[in-house]
């Protein structure tokens, strides 16, 4: 399943369509080109009945340099964070819902600093690109699901001084059909 939230950085600009408007400005001040991954924070408020494991929360990163020398995509796996969320993100969770934090794996974050490199090394040469962020998930649903489906996704970044809503309980099955993806979300083994 994928979440539908990408940070278009047009060398280093952020912005996306599916971002709640009152998070738009916030968000414009992340620079994906140089924030420190390691200190890159997701927050999935998830429905109860949704399996959550490590691993099963994913980032998908996508550079794409115009002159065509670069063009690099990345699928990250994202481990349990085991810091608690901040009161923005507990305050939005409903009580049928949890609240799952998550950060980059060390090994991913040596990667994405890498794929900054490279972004930083072409705006100096002055060709231009883009960057873009993107969240997907493994998890399942268990046979008693309530439909629908929402999901919401809480964003933080060395230049966020909290987490803020990319996705605020939004259809998951609804994103996935609108995404062109199989909205049918796998319901776990028992």
């Amino acid at each position: 399943m994928k979440c539908l939230c990408k940070f278009f950085v047009a060398l280093f600009l952020a912005g996306c369509s599916t971002i709640p408007l009152g998070s738009i400005v916030q968000l414009s001040r992340i620079d994906m080109g140089s924030t420190p991954p390691e200190a890159v924070r997701v927050a999935f408020i998830t429905p109860r009945e949704m399996r959550v494991r490590d691993g099963d929360m994913i980032m998908n990163a996508h550079m794409k340099l115009l002159d065509n020398s670069y063009d690099v995509q990345k699928t990250f796996s994202l481990l349990n964070d085991e810091s608690s969320p901040s009161a923005i993100v507990t305050q939005a969770k409903k009580d049928a819902e949890e609240v799952h934090v998550f950060r980059l794996k060390p090994e991913d974050v040596a990667l994405f600093k890498q794929m900054q490199s490279v972004g930083a090394d072409a705006k100096k040469r002055g060709i231009k690109g883009s960057f873009e962020v993107g969240f997907a998930s493994n998890s399942c649903i268990t046979s008693d699901a309530k439909k629908p489906i929402q999901l919401s996704t809480y964003l933080k970044t060395q230049e966020l001084s909290d987490f803020v809503v990319v996705l605020d309980h939004s259809d998951l099955e609804g994103l996935l059909k609108q995404a062109g993806k199989d909205p049918k979300v796998k319901t776990c083994e028992k």
